[in-house]
């Protein structure tokens, strides 16, 4: 079983840690805003887990010390 600090233990933006049939989906940074990269890594996660067999759980989890997610990155996508 994994223990709360290997579970939080990333130094990647988003990251995958599975514990047998628990999912743990981390996000690690300040404000977890939407971009393209950011929304393409958090897809590419989740296909991984759709890719496993079986019943499971995905617990999502952000480091930051306040905020869960903070939307779209409106600067970024009004540039882009």
């Amino acid at each position: 079983m994994l223990s709360e600090e290997d579970i939080l233990r990333t130094d990647k933006h988003l990251d995958l840690k599975t514990d047998g049939s628990i999912h743990y989906l981390i996000m690690n940074q300040a404000d977890n805003k939407f971009s393209i990269p950011w929304l393409n890594d958090f897809n590419a996660l989740l296909d991984k887990i759709e890719q496993t067999k079986g019943p499971g759980a995905l617990v999502t989890i952000a480091t930051g010390p306040k905020i869960f997610h903070t939307g779209f990155d409106l600067d970024l996508w009004r540039t882009n």
